[in-house]
């Protein structure tokens, strides 16, 4: 972008051009070609478009544009738009399948996906090419459950239903109920599998049901119900996933309260994240566990804070480590003297954690005038 004395945004004039110049790497321009299509970032579509053409002069490709932007000198890639939907062997959708796409003379050249909760994938691959389709193993598996080569030419194509083998499918349900026995009528299910959170929808009832991939090794899957409708949820049960149907699951959901917020203040400005609207979670790592919430990013309104986790409990105390947030300078803001996280409730995965501290915060900008802060939190826990 260019700028005027006032301020106000130039562009180049009707009918005219001007140069742009753009650096080849050393060690490629030597097989880069005599010349190459410019393109320009439409940020109303967004989408890059071609217009022009650069040629190459020795380190250098030079072309001409007739408007500023965001300018880029790149081959065109062609494509065709695919899509399949996996099922197990009785025809069930399988959900969150991961799906692996690679040419079948370049396996370095992968790309992946995942099933959404109809076993439905789509995208771009490339045209006219040979290409291999294979479910991976996931969620703490390794290996191929299934492969499948397929031809591309340069027409849209679908697989249509591809069925896994019976052995790497599992099917799970159950049903969701309140206090009072009764099926919940506006609810969720979260899982939990090798670090893998995911949500499936329950019915008006309480029922739930839906197949995932499985491999030979028993894999375990955290189940948590949530009634949405008081703000609610059930422990967490823990089940051994086998291939084929696994036994159904009863949650209840009735005295674990399901509410997530982290409240702060800094030198008297508060602010206060509850989900949803907000983004609030949990991050976990040996040296401690880090918080973090935040608005719609644009606007820049965030927190996160880590703290040592070593023999954590409800009623224990733990050591702040950093706390950053918007209203901060320094990115990696430690305490100005020791500042303690009491921890008043951990619960285990796909419970909540939570706690409270308060204490100064350095401040890199004016070292004698360190940050005061005060923070509450209570987060669903993943790790």
């Amino acid at each position: 972008e260019m700028t005027g004395t006032g301020g106000e945004l130039l562009q180049i004039a009707d009918g005219k051009e001007a140069s742009l110049k753009m650096n080849i790497p050393s060690g490629i321009a030597a097989s880069e070609p005599a010349s190459i299509p410019l393109w320009y970032f439409d940020e109303a579509k967004g989408l890059w478009m071609e217009e022009g053409i650069a040629t190459k002069t020795g380190n250098t490709y030079s072309g001409y544009v007739s408007h500023f932007s965001f300018w880029n000198a790149d081959l065109g890639y062609p494509y065709v738009y695919f899509n399949a939907t996996i099922t197990n062997s009785a025809g069930v959708a399988v959900s969150n399948a991961l799906i692996k796409i690679y040419p079948a003379n370049n396996l370095n050249d992968a790309h992946y996906g995942y099933t959404n909760l109809q076993g439905y994938i789509s995208g771009a691959v490339p045209s006219n090419a040979q290409l291999v389709l294979e479910v991976m193993a996931d969620a703490g598996c390794t290996g191929t459950l299934f492969s499948q080569n397929f031809t591309t030419t340069n027409t849209n194509i679908s697989l249509g239903n591809i069925a896994l083998p019976a052995s790497t499918t599992a099917e799970v349900s159950g049903h969701l109920v309140d206090c009072n026995a009764v099926g919940v009528t506006n609810g969720s299910l979260l899982t939990l599998r090798n670090g893998q959170y995911l949500r499936f929808p329950v019915s008006n009832t309480g029922n739930f049901s839906f197949v995932t991939t499985v491999c030979n090794t028993v894999s375990n899957m955290y189940l948590t119900g949530q009634d949405l409708g008081t703000g609610t949820q059930s422990d967490t049960s823990n089940i051994n996933l086998v291939a084929g149907n696994n036994p159904p699951v009863t949650l209840r959901a009735c005295t674990v309260n399901l509410s997530q917020f982290v409240n702060y203040t800094v030198n008297g400005n508060t602010f206060s994240f509850t989900e949803l609207p907000d983004n609030i979670g949990i991050n976990g790592a040996a040296a401690g566990l880090e918080i973090f919430a935040y608005h719609d990013p644009s606007d820049n309104q965030f927190t996160r804070f880590t703290f040592s986790n070593a023999g954590i409990a409800a009623n224990t105390n733990m050591n702040l480590q950093i706390f950053n947030s918007h209203l901060i300078a320094n990115p990696t803001a430690t305490p100005f003297a020791p500042v303690t996280v009491r921890i008043t409730e951990y619960g285990p995965i796909g419970g909540y954690i939570a706690g409270n501290f308060s204490g100064q915060i350095n401040n890199t900008t004016s070292p004698a005038n360190p940050y005061t802060i005060s923070c509450s939190f209570r987060v669903l826990r993943w790790f």
